[in-house]
């Protein structure tokens, strides 16, 4: 996972993941889900950016569940 400041959007790549549909979803730091989308993984392997524009500054948690797993994240936009 990594957030680009210039763009303001976290990107998701995850591989070798357990599974063939995910849900990934952002958090805010007050626990708050801010997004929730279906996700296709395919060969094990997912690659997904989302734009935190309109999104304050702060710390940020991402959560990707598949069948067989969950796995978390976290990132800063200043």
């Amino acid at each position: 996972m990594y957030y680009d400041p210039t763009w303001q959007t976290v990107f998701v790549n995850a591989a070798e993941l357990k599974g063939k549909q995910g849900v990934l979803e952002f958090y805010n730091s007050n626990g708050q889900l801010l997004s929730k989308s279906s996700q296709s993984i395919d060969g094990g392997y997912l690659m997904q950016s989302s734009s935190f524009a309109s999104q304050p500054s702060g710390v940020y948690v991402v959560r990707l569940l598949t069948e067989k797993e969950v796995l978390v994240g976290r990132f800063v936009k200043r």
